[in-house]
């Protein structure tokens, strides 16, 4: 309790910014392989054969492993498993894993990489949430391409949109967002002589352990999961990325194993933000409130689930905000394509749903000659009221006393100083002409 309104020293801190701090991929080990993951470099397609024969007999190489050695449902997912550890009939995206590789050196993994042949039959891809849900869309999984699917109403919207003053109708699209961690992923594994302890950049090791056991069909005796102070995290640590691959090699090598993506290899294998299709349609009397609201969500998960589910439902059940709206109609769709996999990151679908609902809030001030902070004002939700979903009730809110702290800001009541473009273009005006007059140009 003492240390509640005190300032705390991060114990990380120092080490972090001195640059003495150990990441996962600073750890030195004692004769360690290195591993490596052939991954697809076609979006989607029939896998026909895979030859390991070559990679296998390379120099230094000890270990080359497809989905054949993996004596278990080969599938993970944090919230329904349908992602192979290592693909054995099709690849879903351009990034999916087929095999991996350990070896002495990070050269000889590379060389086996090179070394494994994978015939591809291709198969029509799918780009779009809007190209998913066509009739004669290629399926990205069998069930079809749509993964989840949330709808729920309150009140009557038509008769809202009947009588309104004001209906804002708009479309948003918010685009894929990669996390971009200074660190990318990277663990190690270590045999025991109770089983395989695993080190991992990760933000949720006793998930990954469950899904690692599930992936393998282990015993709760035969694995270790440790989180190791990450360099970002973001929600994107909290995916399996190098965890069951090095469980696999070192298992099957029986000696330590590491393992660091690379730049490239993290910003396509790693999983991204939601992109969103969002179509709004909302009805204002002339004193502001807000009649109703009509919400369609389209969110783009990719080539596999991962916390899909989860992100789909808090974009819908946050669409309507903090507001006040007696009738809203909402359906929200996740659809799969051939794109990587989105799954966490901060906000889990309430950034887009935010970004859309505080549009059309701001177009309708506009429109209604209200300012814009005193149109939240009143339709802010307060003590006692249920939220847009008209389920959760509201308890202890703030958000007028928020609005009230913004609406005495500096920076609120000096915002027409503040408009982005014009700025940013006067401030590189007088930096050129700054540079120009210290360097004037030479003439040839």
């Amino acid at each position: 309790m003492g240390l509640i309104g005190r300032s705390v020293p991060r114990l990380d801190g120092i080490s972090k910014a001195s640059g003495e701090f150990r990441y996962a991929a600073d750890v030195r080990l004692k004769d360690p392989l290195i591993g490596k993951v052939c991954r697809s470099p076609v979006p989607h397609a029939i896998i026909k054969r895979i030859d390991t024969s070559r990679a296998v007999n390379l120099p230094g190489v000890r270990a080359v492993m497809t989905y054949l050695d993996i004596h278990g449902p080969n599938v993970f997912g944090a919230i329904i498993p349908d992602q192979p550890a290592l693909c054995h009939d099709k690849v879903r995206y351009s990034g999916d894993a087929v095999a991996v590789v350990a070896a002495d050196s990070e050269e000889e993994a590379e060389l086996a990489l090179a070394a494994i042949n994978v015939e591809y039959d291709p198969l029509p891809v799918v780009t779009t949430s809007q190209e998913a849900l066509m009739y004669d869309a290629p399926r990205t999984h069998e069930k079809g391409n749509i993964a989840h699917h949330v709808r729920y109403a309150k009140g009557n919207v038509h008769v809202a949109f009947e009588t309104a003053d004001l209906i804002v109708s708009e479309t948003y699209h918010t685009p894929r967002q990669k996390h971009m961690y200074i660190e990318t992923e990277a663990g190690f594994a270590i045999p025991t002589r109770k089983g395989i302890k695993v080190h991992a950049t990760t933000q949720v090791p006793f998930q990954d352990k469950l899904q690692i056991r599930r992936t393998l069909s282990l015993t709760e005796n035969d694995l270790n999961v440790n989180a190791i102070d990450l360099g970002g995290g973001f929600g994107g640590k909290e995916e399996i990325t190098i965890q069951i691959h090095l469980t696999l090699l070192a298992m099957r090598t029986k000696r330590p194993v590491k393992m660091t993506w690379t730049r490239e290899e993290s910003g396509i294998s790693g999983t991204t933000r939601h992109p969103m299709d969002i179509e709004l349609k909302t009805a204002f009397r002339k004193d502001g409130s807000i009649m109703g609201n009509e919400a369609r969500l389209i969110a783009d998960t990719g080539a596999y689930l991962s916390y899909g589910p989860t992100v789909i439902e808090g974009a819908a059940g946050s669409i309507n905000g903090p507001y006040r709206i007696p009738n809203t109609l909402v359906e929200a769709l996740l659809v799969y394509t051939n794109n990587p996999p989105a799954g966490a990151m901060r906000g889990f679908g309430v950034a887009q749903s935010n970004f859309a609902m505080e549009t059309q809030l701001d177009i309708a001030a506009e429109k209604l000659h209200i300012d814009p902070l005193k149109l939240r004002k009143i339709n802010a939700l307060t003590e006692g009221e249920t939220d847009g979903t008209g389920s959760l009730p509201i308890t202890k809110p703030k958000f007028i006393e928020t609005l009230a702290t913004i609406e005495q800001a500096t920076i609120w009541k000096n915002r027409e100083r503040h408009r982005g473009e014009v700025t940013v273009k006067r401030s590189w005006l007088r930096l050129l002409s700054a540079y120009e007059k210290r360097n004037p140009a030479k003439s040839y």
